[in-house]
Order: C-alpha cells, then structure tokens, then sequence
C-alpha cells in the first residue's frame, strides 16, 4: 500500500491556507497597479496526476468557493518551472475534466509587457489557451496565430476528470518563427466568461523562470530488464498498423529494443493470434505462444495460454509462468469505450471485475483462486476515474447485476496502479497524437496484484524523448513510436513477491492509502497498515484549515485497516486528511461530490 505524504502542512503552515477566510482573496504577486516582485522557484515534477512533488511550491493565488455548480470555481494557482517546461497546479472546488465541457481559459503574458497581446485581466496575454475547446491563440509579431496543444508542447494530468491538474507547457515552443517564452517573466491568470478568475486581482501572477537552479536529475526507469523478471508489455497497435509498410519495421525495431516476455495487444482486428505471434517471432526468434479470445485484444506469450476467455469486448488469459514462479498469471486485456461512453466504460470494467471476483472463490474451472492477476490495456480513462477505482478497489458500480463489491488483492486489500513513467522524461502519457486536438493523455495502465507480484521496474516507451545515444543504444529511431502507433508501448517488469521475515519488515511508519472511493458523494473509507499497535486519529479539514470530522480516534491492531467514514453531512468541495499514528501523520486530498 503506497504511503501519501503530508499535505496538510504543506497546503496550511507553507501555503496559509489556514488563515482567517477574510486572508484567502489573495492576488499573488501581480496586483491592480502592476506585477510586483516575480516568484521563482525551480522544481523537478514528475507530470503523473500526482502532486506530492508540489509540496515545496507555495500557490501565487488562492480563491474561495464562491461560484454555483456547476460552473468552474477555482481556488488556488501555483507556479515553477524546470528546463523544459513552464508548470503550473490548478485546483478546483470540484471535480471537472479539463479537456472539454468547461469554459476556462489560460492566459500568459510571456514577455510581462502589457503593450503587446490580448489586453485582459490587466495584463498583454501573449497566449490564450482555452482548456475546454482544446485550442488557443498566441499573439507573435502583432498576428494573432491560432494554436492547438501541439504548438506549445502543452498537455495536463490526470486525463480523467479530477479537482487538480498539473499542465505543462514547453519552454522552447515556437508559433510563427518566434519563441512562445521570448523573456524572463512570465504573468499568469486564469479566468471564465462567466466572471470567476484567479487571480482576482489585475496583473496575473508574476512568475520568473528560474534558469539558474541545478536541479536533480530525473530520477526515472530504466530500459534494462531485473535479472529474473518476467517483462510485459501493453500496447494499442492501432488498428492492426503494425503489420505493413512502416509501422511494421517501426514495431519490430521497438519489440527488439524492449525484448518482453508476455504481450498483450490491443486494437488487432484483421489479424489472428498466431499472425501476432509470428510478427514477434521475427523481432526476437525462438518459439511463441497465443491467445486469441475473440475480440481486438490478443495475447503473445514465450509460454503456453492455458485459458481463453471473451469478457464482452475485453479478454481473460492465463499465462503459465516459468521456473522459479510456484502461481500462473491472469491477465485481463482491456480495451474499454472510449471518448464519451463512461456508461459503457462502467461496465465493461464491472463485467471483467466480476471474473476476478469469480477466479477468487474458486469458481473458474481451470485456474488456481490464488492465481495473481494483471489488468492491462487501453482503459480510455477520460470521462471519471470511476472505472479506475473499480479495478484497483473492486467497488463495482452496478451490483445489481455484476453481484457484491470485493476485494480483489489475494491478502485482502486493493490492487496497485503501476503508474509507469516515461525513460528519459518526467512524464506519465500513454497517447499521443500531434494531429489531434486532444492534447497527450495517461489513457493506457496496468494494475497488478502486489501481495503476489513485486514491481521491478516500469515505464513507457516514448521514443522522442531519448536521447540519440540512447537510441542507438537500442536500436531505435526517433520517429519510431509515433510512425508504430498513436498508443505508446507500456512495460512492467515482475517477479513473485519476495519474503519478508520479522527482521527486514518495515517499522519506522504507517502506510497510508488517500481514501477510496475519492471524489465520492457518500460513504468512503480510508485504509491504512500499520507496522505496530498504537493510537490512531484520522481528522478531515476544509481548505481553512478548520476540523470538520474525525473519522476515528482510538487503537488499532498492527496489519492492515480499513476506517468507514460516512461523509455525507459534508458539502461538496475539497477537504484535507489527516492520519496520526504513533509512527508519524500522513495525509492527503479528498473531494466530496
């Protein structure tokens, strides 16, 4: 169970958000008589839809709830930069998905002249990016230049709807042969036609790119396979693109490069099982299995398929493991609705859930209840999260037809997200097409069984972002990721959970999980584990600062708990958690619907 660091502290004591409610119409350094003194702080982010990386960068601006739902209500802006890109945190009074049906637009003036661009919000807007309509315009020259996300190398995490985003945009973009950052000084401002803006103030926020800082390196994976990992690999080939003319040769080149074990393909229509696993037979020789259930996700395997099985859409695999593993490995193969179809992504994912329930109490003839499971695809993660939480929860959304919500870990707990990261970048996207409007996106995952499985190593294949060393070293080229398909290749590498004996157990903290479901509209749970007995209090808190709730205040057992929190009596908004154990307070974010 991954750990969420203390945000409570962050968010009140560095970022005042605990102040009097009269302190929280706060402009940030750029006020009604111009910009006054830029912040700078240079900071490495790893662009994951997490934001525990933030903690050390305080917001420029903070706003009160103070819109009606369901119009855009933002409440606090923070700044910082690296080497390649300007970065920003927004959060939102509730939950909203950035990429369509809202109405905010981002302003920047890049050159903190307001004698040039778009007179708005006191300030020159050289660049007007509106998040809803996926486009915008930059001022360049005195020619006011229309610009989608590929233009200004801008794209944002989650993908999925979410209270919190982080957005990146390139540093060294260019629009009509000049750079979109031609200065030192950025001011920034985010604003609605309908009147909500933040700053509230004139001027926007003043942010000076911080060039000087010597930041850490990306401290990111590896290509290389641990010794005695089994390496699998999920990819969307896009429409059967990957067995002619470039894409071909593209393919082979990254399957060569990468050497997986297991490969579950997405998006094969006209071609067999046996096809694909002949195409992987001519990137790495030697002999391969397959599993071909009937729908566009099809299986490759250097050992046999014991179990096909059609979920509706999406495909069960069993996977006989090699020498040294004692368990087989499930693998659900998924490719879920995209686009608008949350309906049907809910179902889906309820539908394949429901097997893994299945295979748990022994009701799948021909596999093992202990067997571990992997859910791997093309989820099209961008409506809720919901589904999200339905694979790594096992709250199913529909009981009444897919039966009792479970947990779907064999030690009784949730599943893990791999999340994996880009090589060679701090990045989290899975799609990327430079021709759409949508900008990149984390649409792909893999979610996996960790009290059986451990998780050597993860990443995702994004061939631009290598160096030409490194691709030489791989044998790879540039281009090749986006010539195979628009999906980028996802690669986890495991092996079966190691041992723990009493003396190498952790003891020095608590291992607390954000709660789940979250955002939820009712009753949640937070589950933590704790490496010994003691006291334990869990608080909830508005954004003020102010305790609105303790969940529980008592002992607990050492192991693993799961805390019922009835949040009802909660209006909608984001709160803050807080968990204090005898090893130490960890908390998070939480959005009440």
């Amino acid at each position: 169970m991954p750990s969420v660091p203390l945000r409570l502290a962050t968010l009140c004591a560095v970022a005042a958000l605990c102040r009097p409610a009269a302190a929280q119409d706060l402009a940030g350094p750029g006020r009604a008589d111009g910009p006054a003194e830029a912040a700078s702080v240079a900071a490495r982010i790893v662009q994951d839809g997490r934001f525990e990386d933030w903690d050390g960068v305080e917001p420029l601006a903070l706003d009160p709830a103070d819109q009606p739902a369901p119009a855009v209500d933002l409440r606090a802006l923070s700044v910082t930069n690296d080497e390649r890109a300007l970065r920003l945190r927004v959060t939102f009074d509730d939950v909203l998905s950035l990429q369509e049906d809202n109405d905010l637009v981002l302003y920047l003036d890049t050159d903190a002249d307001a004698s040039t661009g778009r007179a708005v919000s006191g300030m020159g807007a050289d660049v007007a990016f509106a998040f809803g309509a996926r486009s915008g315009t930059v001022v360049a020259d005195g020619r006011q230049i229309s610009v989608d996300h590929a233009d200004l190398g801008l794209w944002w995490a989650p993908t999925h709807a979410a209270s919190e985003f982080e957005v990146e945009i390139a540093l060294d973009a260019e629009v009509g042969g000049a750079p979109v950052f031609p200065g030192d000084t950025v001011l920034v401002a985010l604003a609605t036609p309908g009147g909500e803006r933040l700053p509230q103030a004139e001027g926007g926020v003043a942010y000076a790119l911080d060039r000087s800082t010597a930041l850490p390196a990306y401290d990111g994976p590896t290509l290389d396979r641990p010794d005695g990992a089994v390496r699998v690999l999920s990819y969307n080939v896009l429409r059967d693109n990957v067995f002619g003319g470039a894409p071909r040769a593209a393919f082979l080149r990254i399957v060569e490069a990468l050497d997986p074990d297991i490969l579950a393909f997405q998006e094969i229509y006209d071609h067999s099982g046996a096809e694909a696993a002949a195409l992987v037979a001519e990137a790495l020789g030697g002999t391969w299995h397959s599993g071909d259930a009937g729908s566009d996700n099809l299986l490759v395997s250097r050992w046999p398929v014991t179990l096909e099985r059609d979920l509706g859409g999406n495909s069960a695999f069993v996977v006989e493991t090699p020498g040294g593993w004692s368990r087989d490995l499930l693998l659900i193969n998924a490719h879920t609705p995209c686009c608008r179809n949350e309906g049907g992504r809910r179902d889906e994912t309820d539908r394949f859930m429901r097997f893994v329930r299945e295979v748990g109490e022994g009701a799948v003839v021909g596999v093992d209840a202990d067997t571990p499971v992997l859910l791997v695809g093309d989820f099209n993660m961008v409506g809720t999260d919901r589904p999200l939480q339905t694979m790594l929860t096992g709250d199913l959304v529909d009981n009444a037809t897919y039966g009792p919500d479970f947990a779907p870990d064999l030690d009784g707990t949730d599943l893990t997200d791999a999340l994996p990261l880009h090589l060679g970048a701090p990045a989290s996207f899975t799609w990327y097409n430079a021709r759409s409007d949508f900008p990149a996106g984390r649409l792909d995952f893999v979610v996996y069984t960790d009290s059986a499985l451990d998780l050597d190593n993860a990443f995702v294949l994004f061939t631009p972002d290598l160096s030409a060393e490194a691709l030489a070293a791989a044998g790879l080229r540039v281009t090749d990721t986006s010539v195979a398909s628009d999906h980028l290749p996802l690669v986890a590498d495991f092996v079966p959970a190691r041992t723990t004996t009493a003396s190498d157990a952790p003891t020095g903290r608590a291992e607390v999980a954000a709660p789940t479901p979250n955002p939820f509209d009712g009753p949640t749970a937070f589950r933590l584990a704790l490496p010994r007995a003691g006291a334990v209090t869990v608080e909830v808190f508005d954004v003020l600062g102010r305790r609105v709730a303790v969940p529980f205040d008592g002992r607990l057992a050492a192991g693993a708990h799961r805390l019922s929190f009835d949040a009802s009596s909660l209006a909608p908004g984001v709160y803050l958690f807080r968990v204090t154990t005898e090893a130490g307070a960890a908390g998070g974010t939480m959005v009440r619907r």
